[in-house]
């Protein structure tokens, strides 16, 4: 923002659309739509005469809402319109938009679940670097490839290889065979490209430190 004179004020505007980070998506999606409003909240405050004041606290754009509520109500009174009616119609496509970015967001999580699966191949290659007497393998899992036998006080621990990357929703995946093979939900060992999702249950080992492994 810089001052052109002592009563005009330039504000820096960018168009979502043509930002970078938004170059894939389609349509304005949700976060698009919260830098779509940042803008506008920036010109407002310079018409508030508050865009000198820290307004980026929650506190803050709190009051700003509540200041660009206040006046959408009463340029609907200058205009005849219902400001209740219109908000009911607003609440509308806030909803059909964030049901759809939800689903948008599951089919992306489903295909890159399904691009991280392993080859039988590659499932046997990290087996053979365990003992065969302390591992068994199992079949018919994406990523389950085998458990580290159970002991008298504990389930077996499974040995999961993920062709990617270990994310959030490929982990939940995980933790669905695990329970279908009955074993630990609580512990599991991952071997993957690299992991985005961590955690205290989660052993991690990326491919890159096993040694002589094929991948293709």
């Amino acid at each position: 923002m810089q001052t052109n004179t002592a009563d005009t004020l330039s504000v820096d505007i960018k168009v979502p659309a043509e930002m970078p980070e938004f170059s894939e998506d389609l349509t304005y999606s949700p976060r698009m739509r919260v830098v779509r409003v940042g803008q506008s909240l920036k010109t407002w405050r310079v018409a508030d005469q508050t865009f000198e004041s820290d307004r980026a606290t929650p506190e803050g754009i709190e009051q700003t809402v509540i200041g660009m509520l206040s006046d959408l109500r009463f340029l609907c009174d200058e205009h005849g319109l219902d400001f209740a009616r219109i908000d009911r119609m607003a609440y509308g496509d806030y909803t059909v938009a964030k049901n759809e970015a939800r689903r948008e967001a599951a089919k992306q999580a489903e295909s890159t679940a399904a691009d991280n699966v392993p080859s039988a191949s590659l499932k046997l290659q990290v087996l053979g670097m365990y003992s065969y007497a302390a591992v068994s393998s199992l079949d018919g899992y994406q990523y389950l490839a085998g458990f580290v036998r159970a002991t008298a006080v504990s389930k077996g621990t499974g040995i999961f290889v993920v062709n990617g990357v270990l994310n959030r929703a490929t982990y939940k995946k995980l933790l669905e065979e695990a329970r279908a093979a009955q074993l630990q939900v609580d512990r599991v060992v991952v071997y993957g490209e690299i992991a985005t999702y961590t955690g205290a249950g989660i052993s991690f080992t990326k491919f890159d430190e096993l040694p002589g492994l094929d991948r293709g």
